[in-house]
């Protein structure tokens, strides 16, 4: 399974509905998998768990309309689905550390949390064509080849964060891991 287009699926689902009720399970059923590997694999692959996703996102979008807009606070809350004001209030706080209307009156520029992009994430945003050389060494699950610069930086990876065991097939001339094509 390609769980990173899976878990980018997802985020960009997310984005498209941030303003409504998103629930995991609906997220992981869109993507045809169970809402407890979604869950795992989405922590896993965006260092946050989705409902803090889907949290920081929407006070990212809340703090903007705080700052740049004549919205009430509560029209604010209610948009990025909050039940009151100071339900809404009290995590925009938690958040940013200072209250929504003290960010508005002083006009302090807040640290957006940004949409994640687990391909530019994983490649640095480079765009991988050439050869193999040029690109580094494949990694290959059941469907999926990923592509890496550092064998056993990867295999350290997939052990420590997905806890997958893996192999390195024979090493190069420069003594790094390699596929053993």
């Amino acid at each position: 399974m390609d769980w990173i287009r899976v878990i980018q699926n997802a985020i960009d689902e997310i984005e498209q509905n941030v303003k409504e009720e998103i629930t995991v399970d609906e997220l992981a059923q869109h993507q045809y998998v169970s809402s407890y590997y979604f869950q795992k694999m989405f922590s896993a692959l965006c260092q946050c768990t989705v409902g803090d996703y889907i949290r920081n996102r929407r006070l990212t979008l809340a703090a903007y309309d705080v700052a740049h807009t004549k919205k009430t606070i509560l029209d604010i809350a209610v948009l990025y689905c909050y039940d009151s004001s100071e339900g809404f209030s009290k995590a925009f706080s938690r958040y940013y550390g200072i209250t929504p209307m003290a960010a508005r009156k002083s006009g302090c520029r807040l640290k957006p949390f940004e949409k994640i992009s687990l391909i530019k994430n994983l490649t640095g945003g480079k765009v991988m064509l050439g050869n193999l050389g040029e690109r580094g060494y494949m990694v290959k699950e059941t469907g999926a080849v990923y592509y890496t610069l550092d064998m056993d930086k990867t295999v350290e990876w997939f052990r420590n964060v997905l806890g997958w065991y893996g192999q390195i097939d024979s090493r190069n001339e420069d003594n790094k891991g390699g596929t053993g094509a």
